[in-house]
């Protein structure tokens, strides 16, 4: 957000509080979400909820990324190239 990227970014939380304090960051849209159980859902959360609120329109190339603690679960770092509508 701090170098102020022409492309949006889409920050996905479980915790309407964090949305809040995502909301101010230049550039940033938070949305509540639910936590992802793997990468696939993950991207099946991301697709959904960026053509649902007419985010993105369908075929837009988007990069999904995640970062996690090891503790959150048996996946931590990802990033994903994903067409939109196509998951």
């Amino acid at each position: 957000s701090n170098e102020r990227p022409p492309a949006p970014i889409f920050a996905f939380t479980p915790e309407p509080a964090i949305a809040r304090r995502l909301a101010p960051w230049w550039g940033v849209s938070p949305i509540v979400a639910p936590w992802p159980r793997d990468a696939s859902e993950m991207l099946r959360i991301t697709d959904t909820a960026l053509r649902e609120g007419s985010l993105v329109e369908p075929g837009a190339t988007v990069v999904v990324a995640r970062w996690a603690t090891a503790a959150a679960g048996d996946w931590t770092n990802f990033v994903h190239l994903h067409v939109v509508g196509e998951h």
